[in-house]
């Protein structure tokens, strides 16, 4: 592992863990990368908003530990500090740059990723999401900066279900799913395109050439309403969907583009 850069204006700790450097904020609160003293392991530390029932807090970590799945992040310790201040902490997932968010690697490849490396990703945050509703448990929607990328590739939800839980859901749980879902399915519209869902719904066969077509389908399914019933089922219907092309012709927008592209390499 990269070692870590301290930053010597934390110097808390919470029982054996030193909190070292502090990360961007989340949902529930304050983030740091925190050493454990003993093991000299890496872990992150979450420092709930000062707002939120401790008692509320350790409810909701309590039925987050249930959740065992190799893509929803592990929740290895939860208490209250001194204060009564609700915390927990997790597996290090990131690097000497810090955690690994979908957003940040999606900007780090400009925006889009290449279709069979988006299928892979939605296709680990789909089984996670399809092991957690049958366990009962909703996360609601989601974000991409609430799905972590580790250093071998793997895709984990962080804190799933927390957030959720603490605001008091009033949705029933079928919609809770549905939404989930749909949240899902934007964002993988968005890794495979380059763009944010939102009506008038564009097509990705009309963003992608040679898109085959069971993608358009897929998504005209799972971004319409009611959309699919469950993660198993867009799971399902995801695994169903092409990424060979389908040999269509470029546009003449981007053939005139791929001509200067190669113009250019020539010279």
């Amino acid at each position: 592992m990269p070692p870590l850069v301290l930053d010597i204006s934390v110097k808390d700790t919470l029982g054996p863990f030193a909190l070292t450097r502090r990360l961007p904020s989340c949902r529930i609160g304050e983030r740091f990368v925190a050493l454990h003293q003993v093991s000299l392991t890496s872990h992150v530390v979450y420092r709930f908003n000062s707002g939120i029932d401790g008692r509320d807090a350790l409810a909701a970590l309590e039925a987050a530990c249930v959740l065992q799945h190799r893509h929803i992040l592990k929740i290895e310790h939860f208490d209250l500090d001194k204060s009564g201040r609700p915390f927990c902490v997790t597996p290090f997932t990131g690097d000497r740059d810090g955690l690994l968010s979908l957003t940040r690697l999606l900007r780090a490849k400009s925006g889009i990723m290449r279709l069979a490396e988006a299928k892979h990703a939605a296709d680990q945050l789909l089984a996670a999401i399809a092991y957690a509703h049958m366990q009962r448990a909703w996360h609601g929607p989601m974000m991409m900066d609430e799905v972590l990328i580790d250093r071998h590739g793997a895709l984990h939800v962080e804190l799933y279900g927390v957030a959720n839980t603490l605001g008091h859901p009033e949705n029933d749980p079928a919609e809770q799913q549905r939404r989930e879902v749909q949240t899902a399915m934007g964002m993988l519209y968005q890794l495979i395109t380059g763009l944010r869902y939102e009506e008038p719904f564009i097509r990705p066969g009309r963003v992608i050439a040679g898109l085959h077509r069971s993608w358009d389908d897929f998504f005209e399914t799972g971004l319409s309403e009611p959309g699919f019933a469950s993660g198993a089922h867009a799971r399902s219907a995801l695994l169903a969907c092409r990424t060979e092309p389908t040999g269509r012709m470029l546009s003449p927008t981007r053939l005139r583009a791929a001509m200067q592209r190669a113009m250019w390499a020539g010279q």
